[in-house]
């Protein structure tokens, strides 16, 4: 069942983000939101006046209601990438 919740962005920003695995970072253009992201949100799609703009992928654990999604176009390259690939992807131990 689909949930819906309000979000605001408050800026388009450079997000230099840490690797799953910290052995390094990433640059993404994305946007820092004002929402009430919870863990396990990471995936959930933004949408704004019917269309699909974003991906959230992080919330901060030091400021309640704050968190960020990649551009729509960021993750269209991602899906693009994982479907021409087949590729296991470590994803490492859980911790």
């Amino acid at each position: 069942m689909p949930i819906a919740q309000q979000f605001e962005a408050m800026s388009f920003v450079d997000i230099n983000a840490p690797d799953i695995d910290h052995g390094g970072s990433s640059l993404r253009r994305g946007y820092q939101l004002r929402a009430q992201v919870a863990s396990g949100d990471s995936g959930a799609v933004l949408v704004a006046d019917g269309v699909a703009t974003g991906v959230v992928f992080a919330r901060s654990t030091a400021t309640n209601g704050k968190a960020w999604a990649v551009d729509i176009s960021e993750a269209d390259a991602l899906l693009a990438a994982a479907a021409a690939s087949n590729d296991a992807i470590d994803i490492g131990e859980c911790v």
